[in-house]
């Protein structure tokens, strides 16, 4: 199961080829199927590539992908992709109807859990095409049922993300992926205004957003040193602002929470293990310098986000693909989602152990670990990790 988001105690899922709505409060869920695609032959291959059975076999060669992702734009309004295709659902989950494809050219999950926003009433999709096509941000003003271009660069990759910043009001996105394509900016009028770029310094996943600043990781598994940048909001309107290094790690930070309790901000942060060679590595750096672990790791307002404390570690599952250089394989994550009612979430996917389940750590536990951890990284699974409902979460 993949967690894609979480809203005043629900969550939304995705497995498969079905939407997971859980209340783990009252024990109840919501599944339904997503409509296949027109035509047989198209239909057979949506099958096979996205429905559990069809992963479950390549899962020993190649390891588990993700395919899928899920966004509650309201408790009744969801948005969510399968593949290169968006799905709507105006019930909760209950049906949904298919309202965009995606650029040919997008990989099997189609888009990054960043990709997705509700801003001033409107919804931003960031597009995360792969090849020719320009880097591209949608727009629907009537709650994701139609979908127009909002802005496109053809200077960029793609986008990796849009986000409504809680804070500071503003909508921002992120560019990657080679030095002069990186970049990290807000969007105003209709324009996208970079606020940094040109090196892999500005090439983050996810960013994360506190009242003090914005936060991401280097999106370069080619790197030895992947810093966690933090970007002070004062420094927002210099010229060329210089976002400060707060911390490092050995796998990129990919995905990125942040959360409230009892007075502190805290930061989360997911380092992913990728696998493969990145196709915008410079000449001289053909490598990846990822470990097999993932890892779940967060810092607090206290100090100002200088020490970094791990949460609880996940080693990428073993594959045929380990010892058949030619056989690909897959990278291995952990999603991270906060609830006020629920507190951390880690879904961890493709990895040895607890795969596809969704861990819960309370609040108090987090702040306990940040404020009294180590900054010394460990590999133990901390206890606090448990269940919210045992028939749901494990």
């Amino acid at each position: 199961m993949h967690l894609g988001d979480v809203r005043d105690g629900t969550l939304y899922c995705t497995s498969g080829l079905e939407s997971v709505v859980l209340n783990p409060a009252d024990g109840t869920a919501v599944r339904s199927r997503f409509p296949d695609p027109p035509g047989v032959p198209k239909r057979i291959r949506f099958r096979a590539l996205h429905s559990t059975v069809g992963k479950s076999f390549l899962a020993p060669v190649t390891g588990r992908y993700q395919s899928s992702n899920v966004w509650a734009l309201s408790a009744e309004s969801l948005l969510a992709n399968v593949g290169s295709r968006v799905y709507r659902s105006g019930d909760g989950g209950r049906s949904w109807m298919h309202v965009l494809d995606l650029p040919p050219s997008s990989p099997p999950k189609g888009l990054l859990p960043s990709s997705v926003c509700r801003y001033e009433g409107d919804v931003y999709l960031a597009e995360y095409a792969l090849r020719d096509e320009p880097g591209r941000i949608r727009v629907s003003d009537d709650d994701g049922r139609t979908w127009s271009v909002f802005l496109e660069r053809d200077d960029v990759r793609h986008f990796h993300g849009v986000y409504a910043d809680p804070h500071g009001g503003m909508l921002w996105a992120n560019t990657g992926d080679g030095d002069e394509e990186s970049s990290i900016g807000v969007v105003a009028d209709g324009r996208y205004e970079p606020l940094g770029s040109g090196s892999q310094a500005w090439r983050g996943v996810q960013l994360g957003f506190t009242p003090e600043a914005v936060f991401w990781g280097k999106d370069a598994s080619f790197a030895a040193n992947k810093p966690i940048y933090k970007l002070p909001r004062e420094r927002l309107s210099d010229p060329s602002p210089e976002p400060d290094v707060v911390g490092a790690t050995d796998g990129v930070l990919f995905y990125v929470e942040t959360v409230e309790h009892g007075g502190e901000h805290y930061v989360v942060g997911s380092a992913s293990s990728q696998t493969g060679v990145d196709s915008t590595a410079p000449a001289d750096q053909q490598r990846n310098t990822c470990p097999r672990e993932v890892r779940v790791l967060a810092a607090s307002s206290a100090d100002g986000y200088e020490s970094w404390h791990e949460l609880c570690s996940f080693e990428r599952r073993r594959t045929l693909g380990d010892v058949l250089p030619r056989v690909p394989t897959t990278d291995a994550h952990a999603f991270v989602r906060a609830d006020s009612k629920l507190g951390l979430l880690v879904n961890p996917s493709n990895t040895a152990a607890r795969d596809g389940q969704v861990l819960r750590i309370p609040l108090s536990d987090l702040a306990d670990t940040v404020d009294a951890g180590s900054t010394r990284a460990s590999s133990r699974r901390p206890p606090s990790i448990r269940s919210v409902a045992k028939r749901f979460l494990r």
